[in-house]
């Protein structure tokens, strides 16, 4: 393969003219430029892969990887550019879930939250957080919610539609 091995201007001519051919490649280039400590072209990278993302795959992006930081964390929460395999705790401690997760309860309805409060899981993509039932699309990450999750909604739930039933 060309990317066995170059320097670091090609390297940075290479991220600066990769197309489509991004989504196959990043994991190479993100490896490359980790080992050379060129950091400063991953934000150059992650826009390429996500705009490649949303023009060859599906118009949302995958949830964000809380360790490389591309939209590129996938339902088995494993990531297609860093390789890193999260749990549902390692991903809820590495990404901005709480709060994400604090922002989706308050924009709920009371029957919305009424209805969270039977499921054990909401779905993550690039998008954001959104309930179980809406429609799913392949990227979709199922995330468990946790007692201190439960307790969270539970909270809001009270402050926001009067008296918890349950």
């Amino acid at each position: 393969m060309m990317l066995d091995k170059f320097n670091e201007e090609q390297l940075e001519f290479i991220v600066n003219s990769v197309n489509e051919g991004v989504l196959q490649v990043a994991p190479r280039i993100f490896e490359f430029i980790h080992r050379t400590g060129r950091d400063d072209l991953l934000d150059i990278l992650r826009v390429k892969w996500a705009n490649a993302w949303l023009r060859r795959k599906l118009d949302v992006l995958p949830a964000e990887c809380p360790k490389c930081r591309f939209n590129s964390l996938m339902p088995n929460l494993t990531c297609l550019v860093c390789g890193t395999s999260f749990t549902d705790r390692e991903y809820k401690t590495g990404s901005n879930f709480m709060n994400e997760y604090l922002r989706f309860l308050k924009g709920m309805s009371c029957e919305e939250l009424e209805r969270l409060r039977k499921y054990d899981y909401v779905l993550v993509d690039g998008a954001g957080i959104k309930p179980p039932w809406e429609d799913r699309i392949p990227i979709d990450i199922e995330i468990y919610l946790g007692s201190k999750d439960k307790q969270l909604l539970k909270k809001v739930y009270s402050e926001r539609c009067g008296s918890d039933k349950k």
